[in-house]
């Protein structure tokens, strides 16, 4: 706080008595100025404490942000990875099962079915079995001889050890037949062998019974065997050639 005087000599008058100061007695306190410096003073102390404030917020910010950046960064990436490696594992498993199936080579389930061919006399019991009789007891007799050679062949071939695998026997045709001599009544036999040939890795089909080793086969299975009143002829055994079903 500063006082400020200003003082004029005093002037007398003609009546000798003293006049005031023409100019007085000035005397003025600057508190304005003085509160206008420490008004500034206190806001340039709040502003810098805001500043610093605003810097401390906004670095805290920054620091927010980076850390979420990063572990969204970590997360992306971590999926990534996950779904490489699921990938790669997938398509590890593919390459490993495509390598297991070529070795293997395992075969389709219908396979190469193979047809072999042959015929068969049988000596009925009686004579009269092609000449007399009811037309209806015949078929049933008949039925009953065809379901029993059926299951001879079966027998016989179904035990043969072979690499393609025994399917069944089928009777084409069972007709009668009149020849002179001591038997002169027969029954001929059609009958028709199948087999399932198998591939192996190589892609090569087994091996099957060609027609020497079935007329073997049936020439050794039928000694001593009747069939419902008929006796198998093992000299009249024919096998013809194979031929591929599917």
């Amino acid at each position: 706080m500063a006082d400020c005087w200003h003082s004029t000599p005093i002037r007398q008058s003609a009546q000798g008595s003293a006049e005031e100061p023409l100019d007085g007695i000035c005397t003025t306190l600057s508190r304005k100025t003085t509160t206008d410096a420490a008004t500034t003073t206190d806001e340039t102390i709040q502003e810098d404490s805001l500043e610093r404030l605003s810097s401390t917020v906004d670095e805290s910010a920054a620091k927010l942000r980076l850390q979420q950046s990063r572990s969204r960064y970590r997360r992306h990436l971590t999926s990534r990875l996950v779904c490489a490696f699921c990938v790669l594992l997938f398509v590890a498993i593919a390459v490993c099962l495509a390598c297991v199936a070529m070795l293997l080579h395992v075969e389709p389930t219908r396979g190469v079915l193979v047809a072999v061919e042959g015929s068969l006399e049988m000596v009925p019991k009686s004579s009269n079995y092609c000449v007399v009789g009811n037309p209806s007891v015949i078929s049933a007799y008949k039925s009953g001889a065809v379901k029993d050679f059926e299951n001879m062949l079966d027998s016989i071939y179904g035990n043969m050890s072979v690499a393609s695998r025994f399917v069944g026997a089928l009777v084409e045709d069972f007709r009668c037949l009149l020849r002179p001599g001591r038997d002169s009544v027969r029954v001929e036999v059609d009958f028709t062998l199948f087999w399932r040939r198998r591939r192996n890795r190589f892609g090569a089909l087994s091996a099957y019974p060609g027609a020497r080793d079935v007329a073997d086969a049936l020439h050794a299975g039928l000694p001593g065997r009747w069939l419902t009143g008929f006796r198998p002829d093992p000299d009249s055994i024919t096998v013809g050639d194979s031929r591929t079903i599917a």
